[in-house]
């Protein structure tokens, strides 16, 4: 090993030591150290979760304030994640943290702008990774909700018809479902179990942000409020649902054919004329 590369090596620790005490300072003003005492999670019994010893790692010195912790479980509840807040805070701390540190590592090696510009992109790539995939989740997460609310609202009419309750039947979609929709409904049923049905199902559609959640959520509501029968409403929601997304899917197949258009003019159309010129040109050479 040379003297250069023990040189860059020597810069990049002092770097990253700089960075690491600056993006500290940085990250404990911006989460604020109003936060408590963290107490440190008991060892499991065949070792300490990872995760946790993430959580109290971080949050012991760079603790969160109440502002950003209600953020933070309101960004997680309307993705359908039932990660505590303080984890997820710890791993964008972390990912940030590895993102400056890989930055400061490479920036030596490539020097001069370019590598101002690799160590800039390492660190905005680092504090953007939670967040990107945190609205990936998301959107899975309501993209399975609208699609397995058809067959959600027909068990609840079965259980309904059933002489089932209704915080029964919501009941039994948590239990015999499985996925995003299955935990919904459940904590819908736990919340309806202390506090109104009503409360219940606007929360979940204000957590979901899905067209056909919010319209089943009000038209119970309005139900309840009128006296109306659940069954016949829950049926007609789904058929309602289901009409939806079949008239989507026609919508996606018809602009596809659309979009489609385009790429195969511009595919087709240079062979075209190369086919009506081929004779032409022949004979243009044969003339010449």
């Amino acid at each position: 090993m040379n003297i250069e590369m023990l040189r860059c090596i020597a810069l990049s620790a002092c770097a990253a030591t700089v960075a690491g005490l600056l993006s500290f300072l940085a990250l404990r003003r911006l989460g604020g150290i109003e936060s408590g005492p963290i107490r440190r999670p008991h060892r499991a019994q065949h070792g300490e979760n990872r995760l946790d010893s993430l959580t109290y790692g971080v949050t012991r010195y760079v603790p969160m304030s109440e502002k950003v912790a209600d953020a933070t479980r309101d960004m997680l509840s309307r993705s359908g994640v039932t990660m505590p807040a303080a984890s997820f805070w710890a791993i964008r701390v972390a990912s940030l943290s590895a993102g400056i540190a890989a930055g400061l590592v490479a920036l030596p090696f490539i020097g001069g702008v370019q590598g101002i510009a690799a160590a800039a992109a390492c660190a905005v790539a680092g504090l953007a990774a939670p967040q990107a995939w945190l609205l990936t989740r998301r959107a899975e997460w309501r993209d399975e909700l609208d699609r397995q609310l058809p067959d959600a609202l027909d068990l609840m009419a079965i259980c309904i018809s059933a002489g089932s309750s209704f915080e029964g039947a919501l009941a039994a979609v948590g239990t015999r479902m499985d996925g995003a929709i299955a935990a919904a409904f459940a904590r819908v049923a736990k919340e309806a179990s202390y506090s109104s049905r009503s409360e219940a199902l606007l929360g979940l559609a204000e957590r979901a942000q899905v067209n056909s959640i919010t319209f089943f959520a009000a038209s119970l509501v309005q139900a309840e409020r009128a006296g109306s029968s659940l069954v016949d409403i829950i049926r007609m929601q789904a058929q309602s649902v289901r009409t939806e997304r079949r008239l989507k899917v026609d919508d996606i197949t018809n602009k596809l054919s659309t979009k489609m258009l385009f790429p195969m003019l511009l595919l087709m159309l240079p062979s075209i004329i190369m086919l009506m010129l081929a004779p032409m040109i022949l004979q243009l050479g044969e003339f010449f």
